[in-house]
Protein backbone atom coordinates (compact mmCIF):
# COMPACT_ATOMS: atom_id res chain seq x y z
CA UNK A 1 0.00 0.00 0.00
CA UNK A 2 2.92 2.42 1.30
CA UNK A 3 4.37 1.52 -2.42
CA UNK A 4 1.20 2.71 -4.35
CA UNK A 5 0.97 5.86 -2.39
CA UNK A 6 4.34 7.21 -3.47
CA UNK A 7 3.72 5.92 -6.59
CA UNK A 8 0.51 8.03 -7.08
CA UNK A 9 2.40 10.91 -5.00
CA UNK A 10 5.08 10.71 -7.44
CA UNK A 11 2.47 10.61 -10.97
CA UNK A 12 0.96 13.98 -9.29
CA UNK A 13 4.12 16.01 -9.48
CA UNK A 14 5.29 14.44 -12.47
CA UNK A 15 1.69 15.42 -13.91
CA UNK A 16 2.12 19.24 -12.53
CA UNK A 17 5.33 19.40 -13.82
CA UNK A 18 4.01 18.76 -17.44
CA UNK A 19 1.04 20.94 -16.08
CA UNK A 20 4.03 23.98 -15.45
CA UNK A 21 5.19 23.25 -19.00
CA UNK A 22 1.65 24.06 -20.34
CA UNK A 23 1.28 27.15 -19.16
CA UNK A 24 -0.03 28.30 -22.55
CA UNK A 25 -1.45 25.53 -23.87
CA UNK A 26 -5.02 25.54 -25.51
CA UNK A 27 -7.53 25.02 -22.71
CA UNK A 28 -8.61 21.33 -23.59
CA UNK A 29 -4.78 19.76 -23.13
CA UNK A 30 -4.91 22.12 -19.37
CA UNK A 31 -8.48 20.70 -18.40
CA UNK A 32 -7.21 17.25 -19.16
CA UNK A 33 -4.12 17.19 -16.92
CA UNK A 34 -6.33 19.17 -14.22
CA UNK A 35 -8.71 16.52 -14.52
CA UNK A 36 -5.82 13.68 -14.26
CA UNK A 37 -4.25 15.39 -11.14
CA UNK A 38 -7.10 15.81 -9.44
CA UNK A 39 -8.14 12.31 -10.06
CA UNK A 40 -5.05 11.09 -8.68
CA UNK A 41 -5.78 13.28 -5.61
CA UNK A 42 -8.77 11.68 -5.17
CA UNK A 43 -7.41 8.55 -5.27
CA UNK A 44 -5.04 9.20 -2.31
CA UNK A 45 -7.60 11.04 -0.41
CA UNK A 46 -9.28 7.56 -0.47
CA UNK A 47 -6.37 5.75 0.19
CA UNK A 48 -5.61 7.78 3.59
CA UNK A 49 -9.24 7.71 4.40
CA UNK A 50 -9.78 7.46 8.24
CA UNK A 51 -11.57 8.50 11.18
CA UNK A 52 -9.15 10.90 11.89
CA UNK A 53 -8.62 12.54 8.68
CA UNK A 54 -12.42 12.83 8.09
CA UNK A 55 -12.24 14.49 11.38
CA UNK A 56 -9.77 17.00 11.05
CA UNK A 57 -11.06 17.49 7.09
CA UNK A 58 -14.65 18.45 8.98
CA UNK A 59 -12.87 21.23 10.43
CA UNK A 60 -9.82 22.14 8.35
CA UNK A 61 -10.99 21.20 4.39
CA UNK A 62 -9.29 18.98 2.25
CA UNK A 63 -6.47 21.63 1.09
CA UNK A 64 -3.71 18.74 1.06
CA UNK A 65 -0.15 19.06 -0.71
CA UNK A 66 2.61 16.41 -1.13
CA UNK A 67 5.87 17.57 0.16
CA UNK A 68 9.59 15.77 0.50
CA UNK A 69 10.81 14.37 3.72
CA UNK A 70 13.55 12.37 4.67
CA UNK A 71 12.63 9.49 6.63
CA UNK A 72 15.42 8.99 9.09
CA UNK A 73 14.83 5.12 9.72
CA UNK A 74 14.70 4.22 5.87
CA UNK A 75 17.43 6.69 4.96
CA UNK A 76 15.74 7.70 2.19
CA UNK A 77 13.43 10.55 0.71
CA UNK A 78 9.75 10.00 0.81
CA UNK A 79 6.65 11.74 -0.12
CA UNK A 80 4.34 12.57 1.81
CA UNK A 81 0.61 13.34 1.94
CA UNK A 82 0.72 16.75 3.90
CA UNK A 83 -2.73 20.02 5.25
CA UNK A 84 -1.63 22.77 3.27
CA UNK A 85 -2.43 25.16 6.57
CA UNK A 86 -2.73 22.41 9.49
CA UNK A 87 0.66 20.38 8.69
CA UNK A 88 -1.49 17.34 9.66
CA UNK A 89 -0.50 13.94 8.07
CA UNK A 90 -3.11 11.47 7.90
CA UNK A 91 -2.04 7.64 8.03
CA UNK A 92 -2.92 5.24 5.42
CA UNK A 93 -6.43 3.63 5.60
CA UNK A 94 -6.35 0.09 6.54
CA UNK A 95 -9.62 -0.73 4.54
CA UNK A 96 -8.53 1.12 1.03
CA UNK A 97 -9.12 -1.53 -1.80
CA UNK A 98 -7.19 -0.66 -4.51
CA UNK A 99 -9.25 0.75 -7.79
CA UNK A 100 -9.16 -1.10 -10.57
CA UNK A 101 -6.43 0.92 -13.27
CA UNK A 102 -4.99 0.75 -16.44
CA UNK A 103 -1.31 1.90 -17.79
CA UNK A 104 -1.41 4.12 -20.61
CA UNK A 105 1.28 5.38 -22.05
CA UNK A 106 1.30 9.22 -23.07
CA UNK A 107 3.43 10.84 -25.59
CA UNK A 108 4.91 14.67 -25.07
CA UNK A 109 5.62 16.66 -27.92
CA UNK A 110 8.14 19.19 -27.46
CA UNK A 111 9.30 21.52 -30.46
CA UNK A 112 12.79 23.40 -30.89
CA UNK A 113 12.85 26.43 -32.34
CA UNK A 114 15.58 27.85 -34.71
CA UNK A 115 16.93 29.71 -31.64
CA UNK A 116 17.32 26.80 -29.29
CA UNK A 117 14.06 27.79 -27.45
CA UNK A 118 12.41 24.45 -26.91
CA UNK A 119 8.23 24.28 -25.71
CA UNK A 120 5.92 21.67 -25.21
CA UNK A 121 3.53 21.74 -28.38
CA UNK A 122 0.99 18.90 -27.01
CA UNK A 123 0.57 16.00 -24.91
CA UNK A 124 -1.09 12.89 -26.98
CA UNK A 125 -2.10 8.73 -26.06
CA UNK A 126 -1.56 8.92 -29.36
CA UNK A 127 1.06 10.01 -31.78
CA UNK A 128 0.30 8.89 -35.32
CA UNK A 129 -3.42 10.38 -34.65
CA UNK A 130 -1.77 13.58 -33.47
CA UNK A 131 0.23 14.13 -36.32
CA UNK A 132 -2.22 13.56 -38.68
CA UNK A 133 -4.71 16.18 -36.98
CA UNK A 134 -1.34 18.37 -36.60
CA UNK A 135 -1.13 18.13 -40.67
CA UNK A 136 -4.90 18.29 -41.39
CA UNK A 137 -4.48 21.86 -41.14
CA UNK A 138 -1.26 22.37 -43.02
CA UNK A 139 -0.58 22.59 -47.52
CA UNK A 140 1.02 18.81 -48.08
CA UNK A 141 3.88 20.39 -49.02
CA UNK A 142 3.96 21.77 -45.41
CA UNK A 143 3.54 18.75 -43.77
CA UNK A 144 5.61 17.57 -40.53
CA UNK A 145 6.89 14.41 -39.54
CA UNK A 146 7.05 12.95 -35.91
CA UNK A 147 10.97 13.02 -36.07
CA UNK A 148 10.49 16.81 -36.59
CA UNK A 149 9.61 16.78 -33.10
CA UNK A 150 11.38 15.75 -29.64
CA UNK A 151 8.69 13.10 -27.90
CA UNK A 152 8.97 11.75 -24.19
CA UNK A 153 7.17 8.63 -23.84
CA UNK A 154 5.74 8.17 -20.04
CA UNK A 155 3.44 5.22 -18.92
CA UNK A 156 1.10 6.58 -16.10
CA UNK A 157 -1.82 5.05 -14.37
CA UNK A 158 -5.37 5.90 -15.60
CA UNK A 159 -7.82 5.23 -13.23
CA UNK A 160 -11.55 4.30 -14.22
Amino acid sequence: MEALTQFTMNQILELEIIQDEFSEADQKTEDYLIKQIDNLYHQLHLMYDGKCKREHDEVEGKDYYIEKWYDEMKETDVLIFKHRTSGFVPRLSSSYDTQPFNWTDIYIIRYTEGNGRKYVVDVTNNKEKWILENNSTRDEDQFEKLSDFDIERRTIKMYN
